[in-house]
């Protein structure tokens, strides 16, 4: 046994060192570049992210680190990988705060979270979230050509967010809780009243109103829906709520009597 042993343990050693891999040297900077521009334009985004961020950790200094962060960016972006590509953004900020492509990664932060914006039905965490980047990108660079887009963007989100409040007050009247309703309409008249939902909430509130009885509200409502939209559909069937609400009211009077 001692002699098999002593023959096998050679051939141990030599098998062990045939299945170690062997290391690869350190790319330089400029290798790792080609590299991640080779998978970046072959449409390996996540490979080419991570290239691009390994320029940045091992050669902090080289010429192109930033614009590799950038790159970083933008591949984590196309990628769909919005969390990486959203973490790369505030590494960016962080490290290079007085950059002229500032405005591009908040922009690039924005646009992550507002494309993963989801129907009006759920919960609307992360459009928030959009709103308020794209609110930081055009406050802090009101003349960025990105902000050009970012405020076409904040009246979508607007109107997204409208759309779950017209949707969440609709089936409150629907089960009869008006006044939960009237409220979620307001808050459309008064937080989104230059989206495309400004309209039919103003109508829902006349109708609201007039289900309560409360004629004054609800004229108040339709003058501002007349004015506001004077072809608007919904203006019909708002005046002719009131006059629903106005002959009850008169036949119930001479019911009584």
């Amino acid at each position: 046994m001692l002699r098999l042993f002593l023959i096998l343990l050679p051939l141990f050693f030599l098998a062990n060192c045939a299945t170690k891999p062997t290391e690869e040297p350190d790319l330089s900077a400029t290798e790792l570049y080609t590299q991640a521009s080779k998978n970046f334009q072959d449409k390996r985004y996540k490979t080419a992210a991570s290239l691009f961020a390994d320029i940045s950790y091992k050669h902090p200094y080289y010429k192109w680190a930033a614009r590799a962060r950038l790159m970083e960016i933008y591949s984590y972006y196309l990628a769909r990988e919005y969390d990486d590509a959203i973490y790369a953004a505030d590494v960016f900020s962080s490290m290079y705060p007085a950059s002229p492509d500032i405005p591009y990664v908040y922009y690039m932060k924005a646009l992550c979270y507002y494309e993963q914006i989801d129907i009006p039905y759920r919960d609307q965490e992360i459009t928030m979230k959009a709103k308020d980047e794209f609110n930081t990108l055009v406050t802090t660079f009101p003349s960025s050509v990105y902000s050009k887009d970012g405020r076409v963007k904040l009246e979508l989100i607007d109107d997204h967010l409208a759309a779950q409040e017209m949707i969440i007050g609709r089936f409150y009247m629907k089960t009869g809780d008006i006044l939960a309703s009237i409220k979620r309409f307001r808050v459309v008249i008064e937080k989104y009243q230059t989206t495309s939902q400004a309209e039919e909430a103003l109508h829902r509130l006349v109708e609201g109103y007039t289900f309560l009885g409360l004629k004054k509200e609800a004229e108040a409502n339709a003058a501002v829906l007349r004015h506001n939209y004077p072809n608007s559909p919904w203006y019909k069937e708002s005046y002719q709520s009131i006059q629903n609400m106005v002959t009850n009211a008169a036949e119930a009077l001479v019911s009584n009597e």
